[in-house]
């Protein structure tokens, strides 16, 4: 399996705990942001393969964070899964519209189901 670097930008120490736990035991590279602003930089900084990115946040929120990510060279293209708890159905149509991988909502899931899809999803525990 090849280790792919993965940026969590989750200001929820729990969900983000789990996160890195689970991507740290499969052997992936894993950063954290607790904010848009820091997860902005280290997007940019680190260029990951894959970010998951919550939408309501401290300093910038997920939507913004998306928005300015998307202004880059890189960014354009980067690998963006949305974790929110926002299942507004005109929220989901804009983010997806804004080119993230898969938008999920964390009540929707069961943390265990939510962590395995999120894997087998961005294919990250395959090379």
């Amino acid at each position: 399996m090849k280790s792919k670097k993965i940026l969590i930008i989750e200001d929820e120490k729990p969900t983000a705990k789990a996160l890195c736990e689970k991507f740290l035991g499969l052997g992936h590279e894993v950063f954290l942001a607790e904010d848009g602003v820091r997860g902005l930089d280290k997007a940019l900084e680190l260029h990951p393969d894959i970010i998951i990115l919550d939408l309501e946040m401290p300093a910038k929120g997920g939507i913004e964070m998306l928005g300015d990510l998307r202004k880059d060279d890189w960014g354009k293209n980067a690998n963006v899964v949305v974790l929110t708890n926002y299942s507004d159905p005109s929220m989901v149509a804009d983010v997806l519209a804004a080119g993230t991988t898969e938008y999920l909502v964390k009540t929707d899931w069961k943390l265990t189901d939510l962590l395995d899809h999120i894997v087998s999803k961005v294919s990250l525990d395959k090379d």
